[in-house]
């Protein structure tokens, strides 16, 4: 239970970082990675947690796209 709650937490918190960002896929992505952990559910967590970290990815490269960053 308490992986679960830790994963609500994190993604949760990365549901927040996309919608700053007005990544709306990503924050749906998070959003029911948040839910699923909320139930219990790490099974399906499991599947998504990937899609969630590949959508914070396209994010990062998007803003590095755009404001010429080089960080890591």
């Amino acid at each position: 239970a308490g992986d679960a709650a830790a994963l609500r937490r994190e993604a949760h918190s990365a549901k927040s970082m996309l919608a700053t960002f007005s990544y709306a896929a990503g924050q749906a992505l998070a959003f029911e990675l948040e839910t699923q952990a909320a139930a219990g559910d790490l099974t399906s967590a499991a599947t998504l947690t990937p899609r969630v970290i590949a959508a914070i990815h396209q994010l990062v490269a998007v803003l590095r796209d755009d404001f010429g960053g080089s960080g890591g």
